[in-house]
């Protein structure tokens, strides 16, 4: 147990909650306990035998994965350490029947760009870059101030997060230059509103009206999704995780408190496939 003791020491240094933890050192000493085993001894055969128990246990698929998943992840790392030489998780294709669950729609990086070319103003465009570019939550969309955009450092700065946690956000080159268009813009209406995003009334653009907006855009295209200010931000999430940013980061840029938060966009996109 000592390397499952060193284990569990690395995922609070990872930043997992510890809520999550508890539930991935579980289900490793579950998957040891049913083989009877010290890893080692553990063959390939004893993870078909796990998963064939767990499937006449009439299990939910994304359960099975999380009971498969987590021995996986650990004798990964155990592999790593020099403490096994041979992974048997590594000759073992997973095959489950995909089983519903709550959706949650992401966008492709096509779908993304059909949006962008279907806005009729720099507010619509920047509503967007906010949602997907930025990331932002549709409550920060809405408390974003003026002042929160730092172009010249190429930043956003988000002040009002989830929880209160401030979080800085890079823009690229693209974002740079049409918040400055919208800031001279902004400037050119001279009204007291510190809000970034203005409504029609000129007051501050709450989230159900920036989603209203978001939606005559998305009626400008042929896409048939159902889609929210919350799936812009999937879809950032995903798309910077299969460029190759790491899960840190993608945690980091998102605002989120616990790193298993960022995981699932891993999870679901490996479920996809």
């Amino acid at each position: 147990m000592e390397q499952l003791h060193h284990y569990q020491e690395k995922l609070h240094t990872l930043g997992y909650n510890p809520k999550t933890i508890y539930s991935k050192i579980r289900n490793i000493k579950s998957f040891l306990t049913f083989t009877n085993k010290q890893e080692k001894q553990i063959q390939t055969k004893d993870l078909e035998n796990y998963i064939k128990e767990l499937k006449q246990r009439k299990l939910h698929s994304s359960t099975i994965y999380q009971y498969y998943t987590h021995p996986k992840e650990y004798f990964r790392y155990i592999k790593e350490s020099k403490y096994i030489s041979k992974n048997p998780f590594e000759t073992l294709i997973l095959h489950l029947e995909k089983q519903p669950y709550k959706e949650r729609i992401i966008l492709t990086q096509e779908e993304i760009q059909a949006l962008y070319s279907k806005t009729k103003n720099l507010q619509e465009k920047i509503l967007l870059h906010l949602a997907y570019g930025c990331g932002l939550r549709a409550i920060e969309l809405e408390r974003i101030n003026t002042e929160e955009l730092d172009i010249k450092n190429k930043l956003v700065i988000v002040e009002q997060g989830k929880n209160s946690k401030r979080r800085i956000i890079p823009i690229n080159q693209t974002l740079q230059r049409d918040f400055t268009n919208y800031l001279k813009y902004r400037n050119s209406i001279q009204i007291e509103e510190t809000a970034l995003l203005l409504n029609q009334k000129q007051q501050r653009m709450k989230k159900h009206t920036a989603l209203e907006l978001l939606k005559k855009i998305l009626k400008r295209t042929t896409l048939n999704k159902n889609i929210t200010l919350h799936s812009l931000r999937h879809s950032i999430a995903t798309h910077l995780l299969e460029n190759g940013l790491s899960l840190e980061n993608v945690k980091e840029f998102l605002g989120h408190k616990y790193l298993d938060t960022t995981e699932q966009y891993v999870r679901i996109t490996k479920l996809e496939l």
